[in-house]
């Protein structure tokens, strides 16, 4: 029997593929999808059944862009279809010049957007950075026991990324605070706002902080500059290291020294 926790799952509007999920990955494109229904009912044919897919999968509430990735290549059919229409016709009259002209611009905007979609989405696992980048500072450790929370196992840390053999690693979830003190973990990859976050602070008796990692936060528009939009980040997952204990110092070890 399967159990399915809807509380734990993210879930969206009905309506999310349609207003969010296809226009982003269509970007302008999707303005040409009604001509192409519109001029050939062959593409009619083509689209609708997948319309119908994605209207079922709608009432699923969890929602994710590769559940329906089979219809793009139906809905760029539709706007390849218009594109071909208004360049055979484009010497017919000048509004369909313009048009035509068009179909060249709207090439430029989708690299454009993809441009910026794919350096957002590079932005988007911050786990993967911080585990690839905990490998790259300890390369030359072998007695490394590290915890992953699960903020960082959901946003890239996956067994590819296990890179070193004799590390050890570990996923167990819904550890406290003293529980990851005393479990003696060398490393903790925390999923924190800041280096002072309260939940970094509890350690900061046990602990040193080793680096942070940034993720995508938002866009910023300078219109004064040549790249008018700009990809800004904060800071997602801390890299914790555990101190070394103090070495003891033997009694009269001072004196036989002298």
């Amino acid at each position: 029997m399967v159990f399915l926790v809807l509380n734990d799952v993210q879930t969206s509007p009905f309506l999310w593929y349609f207003y969010s999920a296809i226009p982003r990955a269509m970007s302008s494109s999707l303005l040409l999808v009604p001509v192409g229904l519109w001029i050939d009912r062959r593409v009619q044919m083509l689209l609708f059944p997948c319309l119908g897919f994605v209207s079922l999968y709608s009432f699923l509430p969890h929602k994710e862009l590769r559940f329906i990735i089979y219809v793009f290549p139906f809905l760029n059919v539709a706007a390849a279809r218009a594109c071909h229409y208004f360049w055979e016709n484009r010497l017919k009259s000048t509004w369909r010049m313009l048009f035509a002209l068009w179909m060249c611009v709207h090439l430029l905007v989708n690299l454009a957007t993809t441009a910026l979609l794919l350096n957002i989405s590079r932005q988007n696992y911050p786990g993967g950075q911080a585990f690839k980048r905990l490998h790259e500072i300890e390369a030359y450790k072998d007695d490394v026991n590290v915890h992953i929370d699960v903020f960082c196992a959901e946003t890239g840390v996956t067994r590819f990324g296990q890179t070193n053999p004799k590390w050890r690693y570990s996923k167990q979830e819904e550890l406290h605070t003293k529980a990851l003190i005393a479990l003696n973990f060398t490393h903790l990859l925390v999923n924190a706002r800041s280096e002072f976050s309260s939940n970094v602070k509890y350690f900061r008796h046990t602990h040193n902080v080793l680096t942070s990692v940034q993720s995508f936060s938002h866009l910023n528009f300078n219109y004064n500059s040549l790249f008018p939009i700009n990809v800004r980040t904060k800071t997602s997952i801390v890299i914790l290291k555990k101190k070394r204990k103090p070495a003891k110092v033997l009694h009269g070890e001072d004196t036989q020294h002298r």
